[in-house]
């Protein structure tokens, strides 16, 4: 029997506290993940600032781009491993020292910051980002430039990677069929060069995965980078109310906040 309610507030007051420290660590979790994006914006205004000729712009601008979306790699990828609760971080090389890596753009860091090594002293998980204009210079990374990133993850854009892998596909199909020929004929010389072009693509397609940015925001990144930044920092925070909505918060100040970010991203509000 409670005849003064006591049982009844005390499993109130425990059920909102329980509720408001749920909450409290979603919306730490999610503004952790956010402040990634935040950090992001300074080295995205250094490449906004870069040098445009205009008889090259568009080819300047896309060459820029691919910085832009080395720098929103980053910050999506620790975003979300936050969100995930994966310890898992990433760092561009060139913050960690290791200024215009000939290999890698991107490396594995420990929750200090430093980059995480192999036995050998090399770095663990590097990778190799790339935005091309058009599929068929991917080839390179199959081709001439196979031996200089056969150690490297080949990090694409979004947009792109299926087309890509369509395209060595392809390739793949055409030198078998030649590879056919050859052993017909009996020329074991061909025969090696025409195997090693196609064990070439097949372990270059191994390491091929998705950036996380297409070319589309690689460029959005580059030509107006607080408006990308802006974009994600609404996505996540949109998460965020979401989830602390799902346990009952009482957060309507934040999702006017979150709706009016979301609204700027859109283009709906100034």
């Amino acid at each position: 029997m409670d005849l003064f309610g006591v049982k009844k507030r005390k499993k109130e007051r425990d059920f909102n506290n329980e509720i408001s420290m749920a909450v409290n660590s979603t919306l730490e979790k999610y503004g952790s993940a956010n402040a990634e994006h935040i950090k992001s914006y300074a080295d995205l205004s250094k490449v906004s600032k870069s040098r445009i000729n205009p008889e090259f712009s568009d080819n300047n601008y896309h060459q820029q781009s691919g910085f832009s979306a080395e720098i929103k790699t980053t910050a999506r990828v620790n975003a979300a491993n936050i969100i995930d609760g994966n310890s898992s971080r990433i760092s561009r090389t060139d913050d960690v020292g290791s200024i215009n890596h000939p290999q890698y753009d991107h490396v594995k860091v420990g929750r200090d910051g430093r980059p995480i090594l192999n036995r050998d002293g090399s770095y663990v998980e590097g990778s190799q980002q790339k935005v091309f204009k058009n599929t068929d210079s991917y080839r390179k990374l199959y081709g001439k430039e196979y031996n200089h990133y056969k150690d490297a993850i080949l990090d694409v854009p979004s947009d792109q990677i299926n087309t890509i892998r369509e395209d060595w596909d392809g390739q793949i199909s055409q030198l078998k069929k030649a590879k056919a020929s050859m052993l017909e004929i009996g020329d074991d010389e061909k025969v090696k060069i025409l195997q090693k072009k196609i064990d070439n693509i097949e372990d270059a397609k191994g390491r091929l995965r998705d950036s996380k940015v297409s070319t589309k925001e690689a460029m959005e990144a580059r030509k107006n980078h607080t408006l990308s930044v802006t974009k994600d920092i609404a996505k996540i925070s949109h998460k965020a109310g979401v989830e602390s909505a799902k346990m009952g918060g009482a957060i309507s100040g934040g999702f006017s906040s979150v709706r009016n970010i979301y609204a700027y991203s859109q283009g709906k509000k100034e």
